[in-house]
C-alpha cells in the first residue's frame, strides 16, 4: 500500500512540474516577445535621435544646400529646373540623391543628358545637355521637332521653329541626317529647298522654292545633288519653266511640264 501511495505522489509531482514548465515557457515566450518590441522601439527612437543630432551637426558645420548652379540650358528655364528638383535650401547636402534629380529632370522635354555634382560644403551643380532642334518632321498629318538623331523632342511647339528644314514621310526623321550632311557642301542649293519628302521609305523628293520638284535616285544621291547644283550654276535649271526633274534612272534626266503650284512648309505631301 505504501508503494502504491508513493507512486501516486510521484505522478502528481511530475504532473505539477510539467504544468510549471509549460506555464513558465509560455510566460518566458510572452516576455521575450514584449522585450523584443521594446528593443525595436528603443532602436527606432535611438536612430531618430541620432539622425536629429547628425542633421543639427551638419547644419552647424555648413553642409547644407545653399547654392544650386544650373548650366547648359537654352530652351529650358532655370525656374522649371528648380521646380523639378524637390530640394529645399537648407537641406542636408549629404541627403541629396543625384539619381533622383536626374530621373525627375528627364521629364522636362528639352533635356537629353544631366550631370549632378555635390560641391561641398553647400553647392549642388547641375550640368544639362539639351536636345538641339535639327528639323521638322511631318508624318501622318503631325509635325514634330526632331533632334539630329531623329528622336522627337517632347513638349515642343513646332510653330516656334518654322525656320528649320521640313522632312516628310515614314522614317524620314531617321534618314534626313544623311541628306543634310550632303547638302552642307551646297549651301546655296540647301537654302532653296522648302521641304524633302522620303518616298516609299527609300528615296528623296526635293521641293524647291522656285516650284521645281526634283526626284533623287535611291543610291548615289551625293552625285545627283552635285549634278543639280552644277546645272543650276551653269543653266539656272531650277528657274526654268519645269515642274519635275526626274533623276531616278542613272545617267538620265527627265523634265516634265510646269504647273503653277506653290509648295509651302505647312502643306501635306501625298505619296509618302
Amino acid at each position: 500500500m505504501k508503494k502504491k501511495h508513493f507512486k501516486v505522489k510521484i505522478k502528481r509531482i511530475i504532473g505539477i512540474l510539467f504544468l510549471v514548465l509549460v506555464l513558465g515557457s509560455a510566460s518566458i515566450t510572452a516576455f521575450s516577445g514584449s522585450f523584443r518590441e521594446i528593443i525595436i522601439n528603443s532602436n527606432t527612437k535611438i536612430i531618430d535621435w541620432l539622425n536629429l543630432k547628425i542633421n543639427k551637426t551638419v547644419k552647424i558645420l555648413g553642409f547644407t544646400v545653399q547654392h544650386i548652379q544650373v548650366e547648359g540650358i537654352k530652351f529650358t528655364s532655370k525656374l522649371e529646373v528648380l521646380n523639378g528638383l524637390n530640394i529645399n535650401y537648407g537641406d542636408n547636402i549629404f541627403n541629396v540623391n543625384a539619381q533622383e534629380i536626374v530621373e525627375s529632370l528627364k521629364k522636362i522635354g528639352w533635356i537629353e543628358h544631366i550631370i549632378v555634382q555635390k560641391k561641398l560644403p553647400n553647392i549642388i551643380d547641375i550640368t544639362i545637355q539639351e536636345y538641339q532642334p535639327y528639323a521638322l518632321w511631318q508624318y501622318k498629318n503631325q509635325v514634330n521637332v526632331i533632334a539630329e538623331t531623329g528622336v522627337i523632342i517632347p513638349n515642343v511647339n513646332p510653330k516656334n521653329f518654322l525656320d528649320l528644314p521640313l522632312v516628310v514621310g515614314e522614317i524620314a526623321n531617321l534618314q534626313c541626317k544623311n541628306l543634310f550632311s550632303i547638302l552642307l557642301d551646297y549651301p546655296g542649293l540647301k537654302d532653296m529647298i522648302v521641304s524633302a519628302q522620303y518616298m516609299y521609305s527609300r528615296r528623296w523628293r526635293l521641293y524647291f522654292s522656285t516650284n521645281v520638284v526634283v526626284d533623287l535616285p535611291e543610291y548615289n544621291i551625293g552625285d545627283a545633288i552635285h549634278q543639280v547644283c552644277e546645272m543650276h550654276q551653269q543653266q539656272k535649271i531650277l528657274d526654268l519653266d519645269v515642274e519635275f526633274i526626274d533623276m531616278r534612272v542613272p545617267n538620265k534626266l527627265v523634265f516634265k511640264g510646269a504647273k503653277n503650284i506653290k509648295k509651302t512648309k505647312n502643306m501635306t505631301h501625298q505619296g509618302a
